[in-house]
Parts: structure tokens; sequence; C-alpha cells
């Protein structure tokens, strides 16, 4: 990311748009509005993995696989399941959904990925505040 703050002309704008994007997904998590939250982390992901091919020199971080991983999830969500992709900087591509439709999300990945390229997590028990001595 060094060389994009340096070298990429959009880097400010996408960082204000990402406060921007924060504050709507803060909302969005309130309102257990799924479909908000999702849209929200494909696109701010993809505005980031932008600023990549904005920098000089360009670079990407996309693997052949992740785009097919990405292209996955859109299709699912033309057979009306819910689920959206968000990607950290790298080549890992992350699918938000439901817990009632995760397993046929698994069952379409795992038609193109093994079985060891999937891990599924789930939200665990929430905060806790810990005394310390």
């Amino acid at each position: 990311m060094e060389r994009v703050v340096e070298t990429s002309p959009y880097y400010p704008a996408w960082v204000k748009s990402t406060q921007a994007d924060l504050l709507k997904a803060k909302k969005a998590i309130q309102a257990h509005d799924l479909i908000l939250l999702g849209e929200l982390a494909e696109s701010n992901a993809l505005r980031m993995h932008a600023l990549n091919l904005s920098a000089r020199p360009p670079f990407s971080y996309f693997e052949p696989q992740s785009l097919v991983a990405m292209r996955l999830v859109e299709k699912l969500r033309t057979r009306g399941i819910c689920c959206y992709y968000t990607l950290d900087a790298g080549p890992n591509v992350k699918v938000l959904c439901a817990h009632k439709d995760s397993q046929i999300i698994k069952e379409t990945l795992q038609s193109v990925f093994a079985p060891d390229q999937l891990i599924e997590a789930f939200p665990g028990p929430g905060v806790q505040l810990i005394n310390e001595k």
C-alpha cells in the first residue's frame, strides 16, 4: 500500500469514500441489512484494488482464481442467493452471506475449488470485557 499512497492520484478520494462507507456499514449492521453491507464491502474492496492499478508502477494482487471466485458469487446472486465478496490486500476472496445460504455457496465453490482452498468462518460470541489484574 505504500506505493499506492505515494503514487496513486486516486488514493485521497478512496480514503474519503471509505469514511462514508464505514458510517453506512455501521448502519447496515445495526439494521441487519446484509444486502447493503455486502454492496458496500464489494464496492470498497474493488476500489481499493483499483488503486493498485493506478499506482506507479501498477500492480495487482488478483490471481486468476480470485476472479473465478468473484464471478461465482455474482452468479449465485443472479440465482437469488444473498452473498457478496470482499478482499483484503491480497488475492483471497471472502464471501459474506447469511448462515442459511452457506451450504449452497460452499457447494458451488467446491465445484471449482479444492476443499483445502475453502475455509468456513462464522460470527463469534461477541465482545467480552476481560478484567486484567
